[in-house]
């Protein structure tokens, strides 16, 4: 099995992991297993390394779209330690629940979940030092409003990092569109790395000339 492929089996033994848990099926993974294909995840994304190279350090305070059952939400949170947060965001109200669950298990205090909408991720934090997502970014129906509204909870000039993955089909999100996508939501793509063969990352952030957060209006939440 080369890179590649070990990288895709390791996402999809997590993917189907988070998915047996989110779907509520009978038979719970065991923590042996867990624990087992989320250490291989993390030697094929080379995780301790990946949160160095977009910035991740103690004390942040960081919102994380599509967090999904919490694979990437755990390594945030021990990497931004007790003085730091990640604020979890998902669309999905039984995802979140998945990882409260483990997130007690875990004995982490430093996460908060948010149920977001499809366009607004409602991050309750008005001042993030990051906004990060993995393997999220291609699910957006509207991916122009989402960043658009995302830009308010940042502080300025603090970056939308966008971690996202060539499939099987070597399908991939076009380094050109994130960067449309972000000219129209006011942002700049700043920087974009193959970081491992089939993880990419994009790096978005506010011209440092307006301030890097629109003004908002009096009923933004």
């Amino acid at each position: 099995m080369n890179g590649h492929q070990r990288l895709l089996a390791a996402i999809a033994a997590v993917v189907i992991v988070e998915g047996a848990l989110i779907s509520g099926q009978e038979r719970r993974p065991s923590p042996e297993h867990l624990a087992r294909v989320t250490q291989q995840r993390n030697e094929e994304i080379k995780a301790e390394r990946l949160l160095e190279r977009i910035g991740v350090e103690p004390g942040m305070m960081i919102g994380e779209a599509g967090a999904g059952g919490g694979y990437f939400t755990f390594l945030l949170a021990r990497k931004v330690g007790p003085q730091g947060h990640v604020y979890a965001n998902d669309i999905d109200s039984r995802a979140l629940e998945i990882l409260k669950t483990r997130q007690s298990e875990q004995g982490l205090a430093n996460i908060t979940t948010v149920l977001g909408e499809s366009d607004d991720p409602r991050f309750p934090e008005k001042d993030l030092d990051m906004i990060v997502m993995m393997y999220a970014y291609h699910e957006f129906a509207d991916k122009v409003a989402w960043l658009k509204n995302a830009r308010k909870y940042l502080k300025p000039a603090a970056p939308v990092v966008i971690l996202d993955l060539v499939d099987d089909q070597d399908r991939v999100i076009p380094a050109g569109d994130v960067e449309n996508e972000g000219r129209q939501a006011g942002l700049e793509m700043t920087f974009f790395e193959k970081f491992v063969p089939r993880l990419k990352i994009f790096v978005l952030k506010a011209p440092e000339t307006d301030g890097g957060r629109p003004e908002r209006s009096s009923d933004a939440p």
